[in-house]
């Protein structure tokens, strides 16, 4: 059995490859193409993403920089297909322990699906209508509780316990209660690895937190916690040869994955956007940049981009690189870093497009000045300013408010109508 096995493992392997050096021409110019379809749709989603769609015919005469932004899209999005199939994998251990029945594995696996919808159902309630009233680990509990009452409702089918019956023929009670016990643990593992793939969705969203998108992520994370283990349901269900029911399985893996970047808000931006980060398209960390000669001091608001005028008569300012992409430069106020993805569109429009050929970057100066002493001082001294005036002494909440302004002196004095004072 296993040299028949081995057999055919070789000559599927040797008529692939023969398939594909005979038609490997054409294979490399539709992965060429399909390359650069996918660096020019992801480059242009990523500029709808910050608000900047300007940018993108500019960008994609980069050839050399969409290639290397491929690379890392494809990458990112390999990582995420892993993440959403976690629960395919262990769903199909759990089902691989009716071994000794394998003609049967089709009916196992429909079986096993009640429990594990049961669990993500439970799971999909418990996170985004009772996380106010349940921590982490009560709600794990009641997940792996309810996923366990799920699965032993199994037994009182009586296609179910045939096929039991079939499976543990020659096992003793102890061998049988092992099985079972151990099955059920995995089911349980499947429906709690499904944290992460709700994670994903839930950190992905980008659109306005109301009750109706409330219940809009919440269906779409159970459509995708229950779609994630088609793979698994495909390969046991579907006839053939090993080899081909684990292709229909792939296949019906990358589908889901399109499948998921079609129907969730965000997730196509979130992965450009964590690309560009990685690249340093968007850069974390702000820097002082010199400006073409025909810039002005005018051009800019001093409080906002912090300009001063460089040695060589040219306009420095302070801001990140909010989009670098060949020979395009989009350059943002400092202020704008902390930033979230959904914020972008909003403010990216006060940023300055330019070209990294025409501009210097510099690096900031740190300041080593210990904020304490700075936040103590200035406390002091609007507390003593105070209490000429006539009032008591400034309350926590203004103290903290200067503490976050000590490191700007004038940016401090043009906010003092952050204090709280309280009159006698």
């Amino acid at each position: 059995m296993q040299g028949t096995s081995s057999s055919a493992g070789a000559n599927f392997a040797r008529r692939n490859i023969k398939r594909l050096l005979e038609y490997w021409g054409p294979i490399t110019v539709t992965l060429s193409l399909l390359g650069t379809g996918i660096g020019v749709i992801t480059l242009y989603v990523f500029t709808r993403a910050i608000g900047r769609v300007d940018l993108f015919m500019f960008a994609i005469d980069a050839k050399t920089a969409l290639a290397i932004w491929v690379l890392i899209i494809i990458l990112i999005s390999t990582l995420y297909l892993i993440s959403l199939t976690m629960t395919t994998w262990f769903y199909g251990v759990a089902v691989s322990m009716f071994g000794k029945i394998p003609n049967k594995l089709g009916m196992v696996a429909a079986w096993l699906l009640l429990p594990i919808w049961g669990g993500f159902g439970f799971f999909i309630v418990l996170i985004f209508y009772c996380s106010d009233y349940l921590n982490a680990s009560a709600s794990l509990a009641i997940v792996c509780a309810a996923t366990t009452f799920t699965y032993a409702l199994l037994f009182l089918s009586k296609g179910f316990q045939r096929l039991l019956k079939d499976n543990t023929v020659g096992m003793t009670d102890g061998e049988v209660a092992y099985l079972l016990i151990f099955q059920c643990l995995t089911v349980c593992f499947t429906v709690v690895l499904s944290a992460i793939p709700a994670s994903i969705i839930l950190n992905s969203y980008v659109g306005e937190d109301t009750s109706e998108a409330i219940a809009f992520v919440a269906i779409l994370t159970f459509a995708t916690l229950a779609l994630s283990l088609a793979p698994t349901l495909i390969f046991y269900i579907s006839k053939g040869a090993v080899y081909s029911r684990a292709t229909y399985g792939f296949v019906a893996a990358l589908l889901l994955l399109f499948l998921f970047l079609l129907l969730s808000r965000g997730t196509m931006s979130t992965i450009t956007y964590a690309a560009a980060k990685g690249l340093q398209v968007r850069e974390t960390a702000t820097a002082r940049y010199i400006l073409a000669d025909d810039m002005n001091l005018s051009d800019f608001d001093n409080l906002q981009w912090r300009t001063r005028l460089h040695e060589s008569k040219r306009v420095e300012v302070q801001a990140f690189s909010l989009f670098s992409f060949g020979d395009v430069l989009l350059l943002c106020p400092s202020d704008y870093i902390r930033l979230g993805l959904h914020d972008l569109p909003r403010f990216s429009e006060y940023c300055f497009r330019t070209q990294n050929s025409k501009v210097i970057r510099k690096p900031v100066r740190p300041n080593y000045a210990p904020k304490s002493r700075t936040t103590t001082f200035w406390a002091q001294h609007m507390n003593n300013l105070a209490r000429s005036a006539g009032f008591t002494s400034i309350s926590r909440s203004s103290t903290a408010c200067h503490g976050e302004l000590a490191n700007t002196g004038r940016k401090l004095l043009m906010n003092t109508s952050c204090l709280r004072i309280r009159p006698k």
